[in-house]
């Protein structure tokens, strides 16, 4: 076999693991709160392919070694002119009688195909469930699970920003519930983008901190704010529902 085979071989074979890593990012970005997947060369992203690929292997082996043994006992086989047996026919492909029949190569295709998409669609379902454990929510979202997630469908989380734009003792400030919020790997905020959202004033002056409201402002259907505009932030959740 030459290094182009082997590398093409492990590259189907870790197709499977490739599917449960996008099934569990995408799975966890439903909500209002995204960020940025593990680092390609990362340990956790090599262990998720990796296990997710042997995960989803043990289950296509158990499935062929189930169908054998069901035909063994009731008969009922299904014939074909080829070995149906993916696995049988990539450990065989190697020899002089190995994987030469069409119909051969394209059943292990069509086999790490499907075992590819199971894998995303339960690792997609799976994480997505998770998400609405409180315990899960904090080790993805770290800090923010606390405030900027809704507890339930019920609740909107409202973001109160001071921006960068002051002059003399005023802030310029902007209130909205959260329509979308992104972060990276170290849970910081990059993005943030708020829905209905207001505008309002916090002065400093020898009275104390005052809050007052921007006459004049209509509300903003959306507000974008990269992390450079945000000088400080606050989360309020409201309950909207019975």
């Amino acid at each position: 076999m030459s290094v182009s085979y082997n590398l093409l071989l492990a590259l189907l074979l870790l197709a499977p693991g490739f599917g449960v890593y996008a099934g569990i990012y995408l799975g966890s970005q439903t909500g209002r709160i995204q960020f940025p997947p593990p680092a390609p060369g990362s340990v956790f992203t090599l262990a998720i392919i990796t296990l997710g690929s042997v995960a989803a292997h043990l289950v296509g082996v158990l499935i062929f070694a189930a169908e054998e043994r069901i035909c063994a006992i009731t008969s009922a086989c299904i014939s074909t002119r080829w070995e149906p047996n993916a696995y049988r026919v990539l450990l065989a492909v190697s020899k002089p009688n190995g994987a030469r029949v069409p119909e051969q190569i394209a059943s292990v295709l069509a086999v790490l195909v499907v075992l590819t998409g199971l894998a995303f669609v339960l690792a997609y379902l799976v994480t997505e469930g998770l998400t609405r454990l409180k315990t899960f929510r904090g080790l993805i979202y770290g800090w923010l699970a606390e405030t900027a997630v809704a507890e339930d469908r019920n609740e909107i989380v409202v973001a109160y920003i001071l921006s960068d734009v002051e002059t003399e003792g005023t802030t310029v400030g902007y209130s909205g519930a959260i329509h979308n919020l992104k972060i990276n790997a170290d849970k910081e905020i990059t993005t943030i983008v708020l829905s209905d959202c207001e505008v309002f004033y916090l002065r400093v002056d020898k009275r104390g901190v005052r809050q007052y409201d921007a006459a004049g402002y209509e509300v903003l259907s959306r507000l974008y704010l990269e992390r450079a505009r945000i000088k400080n932030i606050n989360f309020e959740r409201v309950r909207i529902g019975p």
